[in-house]
């Protein structure tokens, strides 16, 4: 994450405690490159749940089986998943 020019351990520190207050579940995409989100999330919001997702994929099915018509959805920078993805000619 670089985030507004803080390194990693900052910007995930300020994203989570923002979203602590509004967030009811984080969806922790690849979460060895998450850890730092991760871990601020669960100190700042203990009661919210954290779901671990390999990658883009499986957050995408957990969303589908799981979002209600008045849940909103906020994707913090899904471009390194769309990178790994094999190049399909």
């Amino acid at each position: 994450m670089t985030a507004f020019g803080f390194t990693v351990g900052v910007g995930a520190a300020l994203l989570a405690a923002a979203a602590a207050a509004l967030v009811d579940v984080l969806l922790a995409v690849a979460p060895h490159r998450v850890a730092p989100l991760r871990a601020a999330f669960a100190a700042a919001a203990p009661d919210a749940a954290i779901v671990s997702c390999a990658g883009f994929a499986d957050a995408q099915s957990w969303l589908d089986r799981n979002l209600g018509g008045e849940d909103v959805v906020l994707l913090e920078n899904d471009l390194p998943d769309l990178l790994e993805q094999k190049l399909r000619l």
